[in-house]
């Protein structure tokens, strides 16, 4: 064999978006375990470990937060607030509704990938999971990711399945 030289090359991965209902037992632990682990640790300790690009649940959460809420951080029409409050919502009720969510997804996929790189955010359809329900909380989906709700009295805090006591 010839060795002819060393050089670099850039691979470009796909990732596959699966449904979370498709996911085993085992990917799917995987993945709440990754998103445990997001929430759990803080943005400056995650970038120690896991470098720049490393964004905490809280972090992504606060950049949704702020593109609700406007920059006032009311979400207060004009009139409203002593003329201080703006109804900016940015995120949802504008036609950058699709990028701007889409990009939401990638800032939690991209850190949910420096924990463990064979994850990606699976989908959940609910348009199609749903369909001829009388009432959307029967869905399996909740069998899977805890309840929809948590007990009014204790102020609907989920206190059971994989998202519990955030």
């Amino acid at each position: 064999d010839t060795v002819l030289g060393d050089f670099d090359v850039k691979v470009n991965v796909r990732y596959v978006r699966r449904g979370l209902q498709s996911l085993s037992n085992e990917d799917q632990q995987k993945f709440f375990s990754a998103m445990r682990q997001i929430k759990d640790l803080r943005g400056d300790e995650g970038r120690a470990l896991y470098g720049p690009t490393y964004l905490s649940y809280d972090e992504v959460s606060a950049i949704h937060y702020r593109a609700s809420m406007g920059q006032t951080g009311n979400q207060a029409y004009p009139h409203e607030n002593g003329g201080k409050g703006q109804y900016c919502d940015q995120a949802h009720f504008t036609p950058s509704f699709p990028p701007f969510l889409m990009w939401m997804v990638m800032l939690l996929e991209k850190s949910l990938q420096l924990i463990d790189p064979s994850l990606t955010v699976p989908y959940w359809n609910p348009g199609h999971e749903v369909r001829g329900l009388a009432n959307s909380a029967q869905s399996s989906i909740w069998d899977i990711v805890g309840p929809m709700a948590g007990d009014p009295a204790d102020n609907y805090q989920i206190t059971t399945g994989p998202f519990a006591n955030w």
